[in-house]
This record gives structure tokens, C-alpha cells and sequence, in this order.
């Protein structure tokens, strides 16, 4: 429990050390010293009284701004708390849409992978039965050539039939 200091009236103690000194001027010997002793005692103790109250006040204010600044870093830092709360929260919905975005990406790309190959069979499929089925007018159109050039005589033509035919092949 600290103790207020009351300070003397400000005539109070000069008063009393002038009366002290006019004492010890009267009285000679030790208790001259005495009194001169103790003027200068009071004139030092009311001093030191002065400042140690001066700090006590600025302390008294530097205590009173340090609580109002440790206010106010609290409530900034509850704020941020409460901001990286908020941050988190978002982190991790955008995470959850991310992962559900990439499974669903996932399944489409299989989706689209089963298709591709889907496709890739059946080209070939259609590649081959194409190329039997060039092979048949290929063959066909020999057939005929033959049978013109038998039945009709046209020998020069069947050259040319065969010609066209090997076009049609190549394209």
C-alpha cells in the first residue's frame, strides 16, 4: 500500500528551517550543530519528498498509458485472431472445392479417356472393314475389266478402267 505524501504548506518548512537557523546562531556548541543539522535534514527530506512524488505521479501516468496501449494491442490482436480464423475457414472450403474440382476433373478425363478408346476401336475397326472393302471394288473392278475386255473386245479400255480404279484406291 503506497503512502500519498502530504506536502507542508510552502511557508511551512521554509519557515522552519529559517527558525532553526536563527536558533543555532543563538545557541552556541553542539546544539547549534544540532539545530543546523537539522534544518539542513528538513530542507533535503522535503526535497526528496518532492521528487519521489513527482515520479510517483509520472509513473502513476506511464502505468495509465501502458494499460490503455496493452488495451489496444489486445483488441488488435483479437481482430487478427479472428481475421485467421476467417482465413482458415476459407482456406479449407476452397481446399474442399479444390478436391471436389479435381475428383470431378478425375471423372471426366476417365470419362473422356473410355470414350477415346471407344473411339480408337471403332477407327479401327472401320479403318480395317475400308480396307476390305477397297480390296472387294479393287477386286471388283478387275472382275469387270476382265469381263469387258472378254465380252466386248475392249483391250485398250480395260487398261484405263484398271487405271481409274487404282486412283480411286490411292485417294
Amino acid at each position: 500500500m503506497s503512502a500519498t505524501v502530504v506536502p507542508l504548506p510552502p511557508n511551512s518548512s521554509s519557515e522552519t528551517t529559517d527558525f532553526l537557523r536563527r536558533m543555532a546562531s543563538m545557541v552556541s556548541g553542539r546544539n547549534g550543530e544540532m539545530l543546523l543539522r537539522a534544518a539542513s535534514l528538513i530542507v533535503s527530506l522535503t526535497q526528496r519528498a518532492m521528487t519521489a512524488e513527482r515520479l510517483y505521479h509520472q509513473q502513476q501516468e506511464e502505468n495509465t498509458r501502458h494499460v490503455a496501449l496493452r488495451e489496444a494491442a489486445k483488441l488488435a490482436s483479437d481482430a487478427m485472431v479472428s481475421q485467421i480464423e476467417a482465413l482458415r475457414a476459407q482456406l479449407a472450403d476452397v481446399t474442399a472445392a479444390a478436391v471436389a474440382e479435381r475428383a470431378a476433373f478425375d471423372t471426366e478425363r476417365s470419362k473422356l479417356l473410355g470414350l477415346m478408346r471407344d473411339a480408337e476401336s471403332h477407327i479401327g475397326k472401320l479403318t480395317t472393314e475400308l480396307e476390305t472393302l477397297r480390296a472387294s471394288v479393287d477386286s471388283f473392278n478387275e472382275t469387270a475389266a476382265r469381263c469387258r475386255s472378254k465380252c466386248c473386245g475392249w483391250r485398250g479400255r480395260s487398261s484405263t478402267i484398271s487405271r481409274m480404279a487404282l486412283r480411286g484406291k490411292a485417294t
